[in-house]
């Protein structure tokens, strides 16, 4: 949590798995000892016990709530675990693992949208990223409301033009981790460099008019958001055309970040009558060059209009403006 707030984070999405995780959270608002806005994300394995008790996506209070069920339909690029439609380039006779079948899938989603319950499904490869679209897109067509969950799609790596405008015509936000594409240098080799070219596609994302949020997959990847900034507007490969402009990216982290909780009307811009959920920054990341964004340092962060972190630098500059005001009054 302290990590969380030094990077100026005020709230974080976060799968949990185990009871004591939701035990020590709950005893810890209860005491007034979260200073950040926790979501969370919980597994499919509770789906039923979820629903049982009649809990639905915002279940709890302004500090800690339940958002999302994560359901995980594939593995990882790094293992050639990521489901894909074609074997790998570097490994002809895998395809990947999956983890659903697609009737288990769409069950799963179904009762979850029934029960108004916003699902978060991991699916990086290609394969998966279209199981999950088909599972969602039946929830949507059988069940009212269930695209007003506003579903999620947890990295949607390796995409191609049809999924882009699937993930477009369902409204299914596509929630990505831009560091990724730092880490990740090695995805030519992997799945060649046809389909490298929209391995996050960010800009092409952006032009057909899907909804982006990003993250950090954090601790696989740095927590700093203005790292994931950095790499979406620097790091993204170019010879793609893929980058995004700065705006965009904070975006990602803010404005659309809150849309994923159904809360732009509560936080996720600076305006009058919202939340007091703020970072101060030494630098703007909109002026600054593109590459020095991961350089910028946080400053302060406010969460409910509390001061919860505050640099080193940032108290240094409070007491000495304390001490001039101090000493003008007295004059």
């Amino acid at each position: 949590m302290n990590k969380a707030l030094a990077a100026g984070l005020t709230s974080v999405h976060c799968v949990v798995d185990q009871p004591q995780h939701m035990q020590v959270l709950q005893a810890m608002n209860r005491q007034g000892q979260l200073k950040l806005r926790i979501y969370l994300l919980i597994t499919d394995e509770w789906l039923n016990l979820a629903t049982g008790m009649g809990i639905s996506t915002g279940f709890g209070d302004g500090m800690l709530r339940i958002q999302a069920i994560k359901i995980f339909t594939d593995g990882s690029l790094g293992a050639h675990t990521a489901a894909l439609e074609q074997p790998y380039s570097d490994e002809p006779s895998s395809t990947g693992v999956l983890i659903h079948s697609q009737d288990e899938l769409n069950t799963t989603v179904q009762t979850a949208a029934r029960n108004g319950l916003q699902v978060a499904i991991h699916a990086i490869g290609d394969r998966a990223i279209a199981m999950a679209l088909t599972a969602i897109e039946n929830a949507n067509l059988t069940i009212p409301r269930s695209k007003e969950l506003r579903h999620r799609i947890e990295h949607a790596s390796v995409l191609n033009r049809s999924l882009i405008e699937r993930i477009r015509q369902s409204k299914v936000i596509a929630s990505v981790q831009p560091h990724f594409i730092t880490s990740d240098a090695w995805i030519p080799e992997r799945v060649g460099s046809e389909r490298a070219k929209l391995v996050y596609p960010l800009k092409s994302l952006k032009n057909a008019g899907a909804k982006m949020v990003a993250g950090s997959d954090c601790p696989i990847e740095p927590i700093d958001p203005l790292e994931g900034i950095c790499a979406a507007v620097s790091s993204a490969p170019d010879t793609y055309g893929e980058r995004v402009d700065p705006e965009t990216a904070i975006k990602m982290f803010t404005k659309n970040a809150a849309y994923a909780t159904h809360e732009e009307k509560l936080k996720g811009t600076i305006e009058e009558g919202k939340l007091a959920d703020l970072v101060i920054l030494d630098r703007d990341p909109l002026t600054v060059a593109p590459e020095e964004i991961h350089k910028i340092r946080v400053m302060a962060t406010i969460v409910n209009g509390r001061l919860v972190f505050a640099s080193e630098r940032f108290r240094s500059m409070r007491v000495s403006n304390v001490r001039g005001l101090l000493s003008r009054r007295r004059s």
